[in-house]
């Protein structure tokens, strides 16, 4: 039950007042409150009923009657003294109607006068004067043998001798059902052509809207946003009025919105009023789901429960979107018998499914006992059969954020387990982007007697993080690099250096030949480097680094290697290699018969004509093959175990001929302890790639973000569907009017700043900045499946659109897999290239928004379903 407040006077009477004396309860009752609550409810029955105890269902400010300090009403009563109705007729009526009396007693009847009153509790205490008027008159005009004096809801009642009645399961009447069961009335009563001018009268008097049809204009929203947006440019709406929906659970992210207006004579009834679409929102096969889908659904369907009244509309209101859906609704009811006694029960539903057509579904939180623990969607449908282009939040995903200190201090303690652990293994530590996690490395360096290596993503990165330590007081050495000389470099040097990394030879001999030679342009570039190269080589001590130098350094002489980002994402994933097929051809002609890497290429050709992917055995490197004159990485190839064969088609135009691509190992140190922070790191990727017995990974708590990512998952946003709406970008620009993007780099570029998928890492330039990050970067699949492959999971599968999945809370459409395997890699992927474009913005800190394009939903993002940017539709 939910507890309510009453006025009640605390003089027990045996009589009934007469109207003067009843004037000074006017003055008395107002300043005597009670709360009544489960333990005590009956006592206050008695006092009321049997006891002669005079209340008023409302309570006042104060300590003063009058409705200019009404406070709020939970009650409803209405008083009967009349020779022509009794209180059986009248409790038949709340039956037949579904409004449940909490009590009822007789008031004092003499000889044939027949007085009695009622009390109805409802589900939640009315708050505004006039919504407390319009359920009051919403009753009255069901009751008109009530006392006229009952429209007040300041009104004060008498007490009684006796309880007639008195229902101790404390049943409550909502909102929603007086309004639509006022409606029936009208209609029983009035016929099927007049009611609806007795509505308009109703209206007339409360001031509650009605809609299109001439009905009451209530319903039922999750939050106060979501409800106040309905009325945006309303002009039926001016002033909605938002009460808690209650239910034993108190679900506070529910409200009732009932619309009321300043009234203008408009609503005539005439024969040409618009005619609502005869088409339901979702097939009638759409009822074969349900029952595999919803609990309470296939319970209702098989008989196995008895739904409650809540429950049923919760039901109906849903089924009122599928075709033949009232039909089986009303066919279930009838069918488990559950009007038995009262077969006009049944024709109610006729005239409810008319009277909810146009409504949404309900929630399921409003009425589904199993809410709680069942994954379910917004509703009954969207759990069975969400929309397409729409993305829906879980009701029940129990997210808990927390604030910023507390996430700060967990992620210190779970920083400090890892430091402290004599495990020589992967620490990973999953953190929010802007928590803090490089401040927390650089006071580990300054405090610390460990040697520490730091590697992070880029070496615009790396030279920041130095200047940092530096300016702390960290005494640590950066590693050079020749991607940082690039811009001072002849273009055919550089073409030279790029040349051999593609091909995974050692640029140091084109260098050293630039000395030799004294090249004017290189030589002194080139000898710093390499000086800076032996000093940082040398170090003994604090040093920083790249992802992509760290996979080939030897750290043994380090206590400890922290990596800031992901690495398996912007490094280990990316360490691919493709070769053409022909230029294989030409390789295998240049070595010797019998050659290892000949033999090799053989077995390569041969598979490729069975087989998209296969598997290689490792081959040791020769060093007569560096010798040899072709762009091909021989060292890669050699490693390589893991094959895919390509051939050009129309979703990849990166290929002109058939190729191999295949992943470059990447071997880490043994017997070394790894620290990675990110806020993109997954447990099962890590394990995969790391080993189940050699990763330790540590979910920080997170924050609730300061800022606001706004998601617009209406369109899916990949690279196909950019390219063949080329203007997309422009009329999203021209929409959101912000200055950064962050998009797909190979794109046409309608916005400013260097900013792509793929080279946002740790970059700290958009800083509290509002952004517009347009894209779903999916991957080709290939590969999705050679990771997958190398990982040794099964690839037997095909990408299916429009699946229904389940991820961050969120249900959607996406085009996925069914092996979960492949299905985790793809998001794992995806997830990471947009976490790391919305984290330029800082939003966990920072009180700035990001507008986010995509069909694939981040963890608490506003989602903005059926919000269209553009006009015109695309």
């Amino acid at each position: 039950m939910n507890e309510f407040n009453v006025s009640i006077s605390k003089i027990s009477s045996k009589r009934e007042f007469n109207n003067k004396e009843m004037e000074m309860f006017d003055i008395l009752i107002a300043d005597n409150t009670e709360l009544i609550k489960n333990d005590n409810v009956r006592s206050f029955v008695e006092q009321v009923g049997s006891k002669g105890h005079v209340f008023c269902p409302s309570t006042f400010k104060e300590g003063l009657k009058s409705k200019d300090t009404f406070e709020q009403s939970q009650l409803l009563a209405l008083h009967f003294d009349s020779k022509e109705t009794s209180f059986k007729e009248i409790k038949d009526r709340t039956e037949q109607y579904d409004l449940p009396i909490l009590f009822a007693y007789d008031a004092f009847s003499i000889g044939s006068r027949n007085k009695f009153s009622i009390v109805f509790l409802k589900d939640s205490p009315s708050s505004s004067l006039k919504e407390a008027e319009a359920m009051q008159n919403s009753l009255m005009m069901m009751f008109p043998e009530a006392d006229k004096s009952c429209d007040d809801v300041s009104k004060v009642y008498n007490g009684g001798n006796k309880v007639l009645y008195f229902d101790d399961t404390t049943p409550a009447v909502s909102v929603d059902m007086l309004f639509m069961n006022m409606s029936l009335h009208l209609r029983n009563r009035y016929g099927a052509t007049n009611y609806k001018r007795k509505i308009v009268e109703f209206s007339k008097t409360t001031g509650v809207a009605l809609n299109e049809r001439k009905l009451p204009e209530i319903s039922i929203v999750e939050n106060f946003t979501e409800g106040i947006k309905e009325n945006i440019n309303d002009k039926n709406s001016q002033n909605p009025i938002m009460i808690d929906y209650g239910n034993s659970e108190k679900l506070s992210n529910l409200k009732y919105l009932i619309k009321f207006e300043d009234h203008e004579d408009k609503y005539s009834i005439s024969s040409n009023q618009k005619k609502p679409s005869i088409h339901k929102d979702y097939p009638s096969d759409t009822l074969e789901s349900l029952s595999s889908k919803c609990r309470l659904y296939r319970e209702f369907e098989l008989g196995n429960k008895t739904l409650s009244q809540r429950e049923l509309l919760g039901v109906a209101t849903n089924l009122a979107k599928v075709e033949t859906g009232a039909t089986k609704f009303k066919d279930t009811i009838s069918a488990n018998s559950y009007y038995s006694s009262r077969k006009e029960k049944y024709d109610n539903w006729s005239y409810y499914f008319y009277y909810i057509k146009d409504k949404y579904p309900r929630p399921c939180t409003s009425f589904c006992s199993y809410h709680a623990t069942c994954p379910h969607g917004k509703n009954i449908l969207s759990t069975s059969k969400p929309k397409y282009h729409q993305i829906e939040k879980i009701a029940n995903c129990n997210d808990h954020w927390v604030g910023l200190d507390e996430a700060w201090k967990d992620f210190k303690e779970n920083f400090h387990s890892a430091v402290m652990s004599r495990d020589k293994i992967w620490h990973v530590i999953k953190c929010q982007t802007a928590l803090g996690k490089t401040q927390a490395i650089l006071e580990l360096l300054r405090d610390t007697h460990l040697r520490v290596l730091i590697a992070v993503p880029t070496n615009k990165l790396k030279r920041e993080v130095c200047e940092r330590a530096k300016a702390m007081g960290v005494d640590i050495i950066v590693s050079p690099s020749l991607h940082e000389l690039k811009d001072d470099l002849p273009q055919n040097v550089w073409d030279d250096i790029e040349n051999l990394y593609e091909t995974g030879r050692s640029p140091m001999p084109r260098l050293n030949k630039a000395i030799a030679e004294d090249d004017l342009e290189c030589a002194k570039l080139f000898k710093q480097y390499k000086r800076e190269l032996d000093e940082f080589n040398n170090m003994d001590g604090h040093a920083i680094t790249t992802h992509r130098r760290l996979t080939s350094m030897d750290v043994s002489k380090f206590d400890l290697v922290i990596i800031d980002e992901d690495l398996i994402f912007s490094t280990v994933i990316p360490s691919k290699t493709t070769v053409p097929i022909s230029k294989l051809k030409k390789l295998k002609k240049k070595l010797n018969t019998g050659d290892p890497l000949a033999a090799k290429i053989v077995k390569i050709l041969k598979h490729i004509k069975k087989s998209e992917f296969f598997t290689l055995s490792e081959i040791d490197y020769d060093r007569s093959y560096s010798g040899i004159k072709m762009t091909v990485n021989i060292p890669a190839l050699c490693d390589a175990k893991y094959f895919c064969y390509r051939k050009p088609s129309n979703f990849e135009n990166d290929l002109t001929e058939d190729c191999v691509s295949f992943i470059n190992p990447i071997k880490f140190q043994e017997k070394t302890k790894y620290i990675m922070l990110s806020a993109t790191a997954d447990k099962d990727i890590c394990e995969y790639c790391f080993g189940e017995d050699n990763v330790k990974f540590y979910t920080s708590k997170e924050a609730k973000l300061t800022g606001t990512l706004f998601q617009y998952g209406g369109k899916p946003m990949s690279r196909s569907f950019m390219r063949d709406n080329p203007g997309i970008i422009g009329q999203i620009k021209k929409w959101s009017g912000l200055e950064h993007t962050i998009s797909f780099k190979k794109l046409p570029n309608h916005y400013k700043g260097d900013l792509h998928f793929g080279n946002c890492s740790g970059c700290d330039i958009l800083k509290n900045e509002n952004i517009d990050v347009i894209g779903t970067p999916h991957q080709p699949e290939w590969i999705y499946k050679l990771f997958s492959y190398a990982l040794g999971f099964g690839i037997d599968t095909k990408l299916k659109p429009n699946t229904i999945v389940t991820h961050n809370g969120y249900r959607f459409r996406f085009n996925t897999y069914d092996d979960k395997n492949l299905r985790a890699i793809q998001f794992y992927m995806i997830e990471s290239e947009l976490e790391q474009a919305v984290g330029r913005a800082r939003l966990l800190r920072c009180e700035c928004a990001v507008n986010l394009f995509s069909n694939f939903p981040l963890r608490q993002a506003t989602i903005m379903n059926n919000f269209n940017y553009d006009d015109n539709e695309i």
